[in-house]
């Protein structure tokens, strides 16, 4: 079984557990256990063989009651004759409700089960940078060779190929099964709930208040751990809660039916968390609330730090005044309503449970006022701590590790606002945090993430009476460019947001007093560049130009590439597409190479935006046919995007294809399938957007059909697929276009992003419309009363000023010169 079908296997099992002819439906949570068999020990290579078992996982649970009939079933299930050698891949699936044990089933499973197993690993599995920080632990203690030097991508690929080579080949399918645990029985839950009390030597009325209060709450373990957190903690005894829980009004419905269904879960849960919190302080009460509108799984230390910071909210600070921080987090702690864990790295981080994360939700449902302020607050918390994007938006990869740190608490409060459907009302403060997290997208290629949240961050402020004009240009030019690298489907959305970005801008710029800030000069000058970029997408080289020349011209009159290195190496790459369409090769690599120097200046040579500057330069060394220093670049940004990307990230495919391509003009055909090959792989996994896949496709039938034959048919199937989604992708966003060009490379080509890598830039350019088609109102783009005083617009590229005219023609420089100087135009 292939790498890719073990993937898909797996993932069915989550999707839909099949076994003996029956299909589940998973609808709770779930806890997977995988056993991998081992290969022969001679078969495995010695240094991927650890010398020692290794055990990692979790420290024993304490307290555990009952559940041997289920830990019986999955060793039976798992290790059927007692040893872990086995000819395939098991795996089990623990499911049931929130609350019902699933991860402490799991931990007392390991170690009681450790003898049986080589290796015993734990992995955090609920969101991907923590899944990442796992795998990079377990190719650690692998003692994996050069794993210390690598990034989280490359120990992820490394345990990976540890597991694929120290395991047997499974067969077609993987073995799985399920187990659904049930309630702890009275005598399960009530001897728990006396165990978590430290009662250890109860009377009869103890033991029969016990089992009374846990026949209330419905034997769930969750419930009783809170029930038993309350009485240590306030003194309550189990007689005494037994009392309380019998005046609460939904009693009488609990106790009338015996049938265990979800609903009365929920209902039950309910009545723990009333009287979980009952008690607690005000101040307690508050927090707990805006941290349920968080992602409730690692919620880090430094949020309750700021929480109780005196920059946080000052109404919460006065009602705190007798409660300090630390005794907030250990009252939580000793009623067990929240948990604390620790990363890797040693820092700590708090859990609340996801039934009282939904619990306190849900209890704001008919309190509209009071859900709106607890929400402002969980965003005013957030907005502290998340990193602002560049002042002039430019790329800024410093502040990558915080942005995933909390872009998940960030995520939370977008799907709570988007599932509210007009019940919470958008705020400036939250549209700036989306469109911090747009911009964070936008640099990771999370393209459709992107997309998601800066078109809500336009919503919250188009709905707004007076919202400020640089937020919306902001948000607006984030959701534009992003669109914009999707490709054709999102070409025409992308130009038409720019535009509105351009309007904004230039009316801003253009009122009394005309001009702007020094920041605000950079932004306008952005949006024109970003209009033209628009333009190079729909490889209207020739109007770009205008465009791009302009707003490098502001740029020079406002500031030069020392001070902002970012907005000039932006500036000469994106002209550089435009000399290279024009067949000008040596004036684009002069600006490419000054282009990349700039990003590596400002964010670092192996930085994300360093490696996409040296990915156009080489771009334009593969379409000036100067391919063996095509090659040689393409080769190491491959290796660098795979280790800041990830193997299949959009970015790391692009690189596959214009290395392919290299190959393929190099003749290397084998080098050339296989780059085009890994270009298409896992895309069930991590998929692209359709133009890329077509491109790929059509380019890799290429390769297979000029080799004498073979794997033929494959070719004719892949080409047909191809033109298939070209032929859709065209007839719904080009309906009235004559696209029928007897370039069909370049009909592929034209339909990606130039930021891409296109491969046919140099060679006459396929354009399958005029913009007149588009229906965009190109009129925004006149230039207006602030820009007439740079020169006059009606006389053409052939009136910009002689120092932008020489931007295309400049010399490598030292560090220590200026490129340009600020105001009078000159070149040292």
């Amino acid at each position: 079984m292939t790498t890719r079908q073990r993937a898909s296997a797996r993932a069915r099992a989550y999707r839909n557990v099949s076994a003996g002819g029956k299909s589940w439906q998973v609808n709770g949570d779930i806890t997977n256990i995988n056993i991998w068999p081992l290969a022969p020990l001679e078969t495995r290579p010695g240094p991927l063989i650890p010398k020692t078992t290794v055990f990692s996982v979790s420290p024993k649970p304490v307290f555990f009651q009952g559940r041997d009939h289920d830990l019986e079933e999955i060793r039976c299930r798992l290790s059927p004759d007692g040893q872990q050698s086995s000819p395939e891949l098991r795996s089990c699936l623990i499911t049931a409700m929130g609350g019902m044990g699933k991860t402490r089933i799991a931990l007392e499973y390991a170690h009681r089960n450790r003898t049986l197993y080589d290796c015993i690993f734990w992995l955090e599995a609920q969101q991907l940078p923590k899944l990442a920080m796992c795998f990079a632990s377990i190719a650690t203690q692998l003692g994996l060779p050069h794993a210390e030097s690598m990034g989280g991508s490359g120990k992820y690929e490394v345990v990976k190929e540890w597991l694929e080579t120290t395991s047997k080949t499974p067969k077609d399918e993987v073995l799985y099964f399920r187990i659904e645990p049930k309630p702890l029985s009275l005598e399960e839950s009530s001897r728990l709930l006396l165990d978590l009390m430290q009662c250890n030597h109860p009377s009869n009325e103890d033991l029969v208040s016990a089992e009374h209060v846990c026949d209330m709450v419905g034997g769930l373990p969750i419930a009783i751990a809170h029930m038993a957190g309350y009485m240590f903690t306030s003194g309550t005894k189990p007689k005494e809660l037994r009392q309380r829980l019998e005046t609460e009004e939904a009693y009488d419905i609990w106790l009338k039916t015996k049938t265990w269904t979800t609903p009365l879960y929920e209902q039950t849960l309910e009545s723990v968390w009333h009287i979980a919190l009952r008690e607690l302080p005000a101040p307690t009460i508050e927090l707990l609330y805006v941290l349920s509108m968080l992602n409730p799984d690692s919620i880090p230390d430094e949020l309750l730090v700021q929480w109780g910071s005196p920059d946080s909210d000052p109404s919460t600070q006065r009602s705190e005044g007798r409660t300090s921080l630390e005794g907030i987090r250990t009252g939580l702690l000793k009623r067990q309503l929240i948990d604390r864990g620790e990363w890797p790295s040693g820092e700590r981080f708090l859990t609340i449970h996801r039934s009282l994360q939904i619990n306190l939700r849900s209890s704001l449902m008919n309190d509209p006022p009071r859900r709106q302020q607890v929400f402002d607050k969980a965003g005013a918390l957030i907005r502290a701590i998340f990193p602002s994007q560049s002042r002039i938006m430019t790329p800024f990869n410093h502040h990558w590790d915080a942005y995933e740190k909390y872009q998940p608490h960030l995520m939370s409060l977008q799907t709570i606002f988007s599932q509210a459907e007009g019940g919470l009302k958008g705020t400036s403060v939250f549209a700036s945090l989306l469109a911090d997290e747009a911009n964070y997208f936008w640099e990771r290629n999370f393209l459709d993430d992107g997309v998601r949240a800066s078109s809500l961050a336009v919503s919250i402020l188009n709905n707004m009476d007076q919202p400020d004009p640089n937020a919306q240009a902001q948000a607006l030019c984030l959701r534009g460019d992003i669109e914009l690298e999707k490709g054709f489907t999102g070409r025409k959305t992308g130009l038409d947001v720019l535009l509105k970005t351009l309007d904004i801008r230039k009316r801003y710029i253009n009122k009394a007093p005309p001009g702007g800030t020094h920041d605000e000069q950079l932004l306008y000058a952005n949006a024109w560049n970003d209009f033209g970029c628009g333009l190079l997408e729909f490889a209207e080289y020739a109007e770009a130009e205008r465009y791009l020349e302009h707003a490098l011209e502001i740029k020079v009159r406002n500031t030069n590439q020392y001070d902002e290195p970012m907005e000039f190496a932006e500036a000469y790459m994106n002209l550089a597409m435009v000399r290279c369409f024009q067949s000008r090769y040596d004036e684009a690599k002069t600006l490419l190479e000054e282009s990349v120097k700039l990003a590596e200046r400002a964010n670092g040579q192996h930085s994300a935006c360093a490696q996409n500057f040296t990915f156009y330069r080489a771009t334009i060394l593969l379409n000036s046919n100067d391919l063996e220093a095509a090659r040689e670049k393409h080769e190491d940004i491959l290796e660098e995007r795979k280790h800041i990307f990830g193997t299949y990230s959009l970015r790391t495919r692009h690189s596959y294809y214009a290395l392919g391509t290299t190959y393929q003009r190099l003749d290397l055909l084998d080098d050339a399938e296989e780059m085009f090959r890994h270009s298409l792989e896992s895309l069930d996994r991590f998929p692209c957007p359709d133009e890329y896949i077509a491109r790929s496709q059509y380019s890799l039938a290429q390769v297979l059909k000029s080799r004498n034959k073979r794997n033929h048919d494959e070719a004719i199937e892949l080409e047909a697929s191809a033109k298939k989604l070209r032929d859709r992708l065209l007839d719904q966003h080009a309906p009235a276009s004559d696209w029928r060009d007897p370039d069909e490379l370049g009909v592929f080509d034209y339909m990606v992003s130039y930021k891409a890598g296109r491969t046919t830039i140099g060679e006459a350019p396929v354009k399958l419309f005029d913009l007149s088609e588009t229906g965009i109102d190109q009129s925004i783009a006149a230039f207006g009363k602030y820009d007439s005083r740079l020169h006059n617009p009606d006389s053409g590229t052939n009136a910009i000023v002689p120092c932008v005219q020489e931007a295309a023609r400049l010399p490598t420089l030292p560090d220590s010169q200026s490129l340009v100087q600020s105001g009078d135009c000159q070149y040292t």
